[in-house]
C-alpha cells in the first residue's frame, strides 16, 4: 500500500494501522503523514523477523513496526 497526505486526530483515532487476517501488509509512507519518520519511511505488521535496528516495534498505534527509509 502507498499513503501520502493522511492526518490523524489523536484524540479519536488512537490506532493509525490495525491488521487483521491474514495479518500482513507493508505501507509505504511516501510523505511521512502516516509514521512520522520522513518520506519514504515504512509501516508493516509485526514478526520477529521484520525486526531491525532502523525500525520501532509499536503495537499500540501501528499493530506492528514502523521502519525509517535507509531500511
Amino acid at each position: 500500500m502507498f499513503s501520502s497526505g493522511l492526518t490523524f486526530d489523536a484524540n479519536t483515532v488512537p490506532k493509525k494501522v490495525w491488521y487483521q487476517y491474514p495479518f500482513r501488509g507493508i505501507w509505504n509512507d511516501q510523505d511521512g503523514s502516516l509514521t512520522g519518520l520522513g518520506a519514504n519511511s515504512w509501516a508493516t505488521a509485526y514478526f520477529k523477523f521484520n525486526e531491525q535496528n532502523e525500525c520501532t516495534k509499536d503495537l499500540a498505534v501501528y499493530d506492528g513496526i514502523i521502519c525509517d527509509n535507509t531500511i
